[in-house]
């Protein structure tokens, strides 16, 4: 089957006109990619599409991915293929191998914990047996650009792009990316709010190949004769600490994290000097600033009391109502999130005489909403974090009013599930709004 994808793009099926515009100049079958070039179906490729005699960077005949990059992992018939150091080598029989240059059976088998650590919007976690023991940290990783549930498979689409992946699996060594996700399902259960620290999620025949990943240019290379991984099916989850409101991942983790329930180890002493991080997501602290913040000095791992707007009785009052717009988040809640809230117009509270929905920060329940129409956290908006679209108003942040200014787009509180690439239901003449 690979060989016959190979023979039908040497027979010049592909359209004449290999640089493009718009898919129009690509032919029937077609598409442009944001490369410039066309690209044309083959289920043989991971992204489910190959580029044409023509290709970014002289790489004609390899599989296209999301945002122009290219993989390797498949290069063109023998008569074409360029030899570079950087595609896999064809077999005999005129197909091609992986970019491993071995199949599963030679993959290593790993096993990955259950429980990952939070570190806000991406989760790490610990495998057996180690790929490699000569680097100094090696982790396990699952980010998310998106809070949209399901079943997805890895390897197609944008999520074969490390540069676009929704749902990005990787494994990765001091750092650096050594293996990415290229085929295999991820379900994410109903109800995940991944962006916010809460997950389950099921892995099923997921494979990872090594890569070379350049973080400027995003580009992704499948290593020639790479290694390849296999993970063994598993059910994940987020980590809990008990008494901990912050990530999980922040806990112990080298510096002194305030506010969050619990003493850090982390703090050299109990006084808000030692303090490092006071407004984590999920500190009573959020959104109050730098240290010392609303940290009480009394007791670095809660916020001064005298902060509270409400009935004094109401906090951490033990007794699982989640108490909202009341100067701090309430350590009753189960987390620092709007739908975490029980009561939102208690006497003393931002909201008095409002509804959740449509006055209480998103991001951050001890708040009402700053920026009239805004749907996102409000420490999304004009703080220089990159420009969020479909929230409603335009983000201080954009260059431009225009989708291609668009960094995040299917965060908390924004109207679209999806990022900001080719298929996003952001509306392009409008990227506060989603499409009708």
């Amino acid at each position: 089957m690979l060989g016959a994808s190979l023979a039908l793009w040497a027979s010049g099926c592909p359209a004449a006109s290999q640089t493009c515009e718009t898919s129009e100049d690509c032919g029937e079958g077609g598409q442009c990619e944001s490369t410039g070039f066309c690209s044309f179906v083959d289920e043989s490729c991971p992204s489910g599409r190959r580029y044409g005699a023509s290709g970014p960077d002289d790489r004609g005949g390899e599989c296209a991915l999301a945002e122009g990059t290219t993989t390797g992992a498949i290069p063109p018939a023998p008569d074409e293929s360029t030899g570079g150091d950087d595609v896999s080598s064809s077999t005999s029989d005129g197909g091609s191998e992986s970019s491993t240059g071995s199949d599963d059976s030679e993959c290593t088998i790993i096993t990955v914990d259950e429980a990952l650590l939070n570190h806000n919007s991406h989760y790490t976690g610990s495998f057996t047996p180690v790929v490699d023991d000569t680097v100094g940290i090696e982790e396990f990783v699952l980010a998310f650009t998106t809070e949209a549930a399901g079943t997805f498979t890895l390897g197609q689409s944008d999520w074969a792009s490390p540069a676009a992946c929704p749902h990005c699996l990787l494994v990765t060594q001091d750092d650096d990316i050594s293996h990415f996700a290229v085929e295999g399902q991820i379900t994410v259960a109903p109800g995940s709010t991944p962006l916010n620290g809460r997950f389950q999620a099921n892995l099923e025949g997921v494979r990872l190949q090594e890569i070379e990943f350049d973080p400027e240019t995003k580009a992704s290379i499948f290593v020639r004769d790479g290694s390849c991984l296999i993970i063994t099916d598993v059910s994940l989850n987020v980590a809990q600490i008990p008494g901990w409101h912050c990530p999980s991942g922040f806990y112990q983790d080298g510096d002194c994290d305030c506010g969050c329930g619990l003493f850090d180890p982390d703090c050299d002493e109990a006084t808000v000097e030692s303090c490092t991080y006071c407004a984590l997501p999920g500190s009573c602290g959020f959104g109050l600033g730098e240290c010392p913040g609303a940290i009480d000095p009394a007791n670095i791992a809660a916020c001064d009391p005298t902060l509270w707007t409400c009935n004094p009785d109401a906090y951490d009052a033990g007794d699982d109502v989640c108490d909202c717009g009341c100067g701090l988040i309430d350590p009753d809640c189960s987390n620092f999130i709007r739908d975490a809230c029980t009561v939102c117009s208690n006497p003393g509270s931002c909201a008095v005489g409002m509804d959740c929905v449509g006055s209480i920060d998103i991001g951050n329940n001890g708040q009402c909403i700053s920026v009239p129409g805004w749907t996102c956290p409000g420490a999304h908006y004009g703080t220089f974090d990159g420009c969020d679209c479909g929230c409603g108003v335009p983000d201080p942040d954009c260059d431009t009013p225009m989708v291609e200014s668009c960094v995040y787009c299917g965060g908390l509180g924004s109207c679209s599930e999806l990022i900001c690439g080719p298929g996003s239901d952001i509306d392009p003449d409008d990227p506060t709004q989603c499409l009708p």
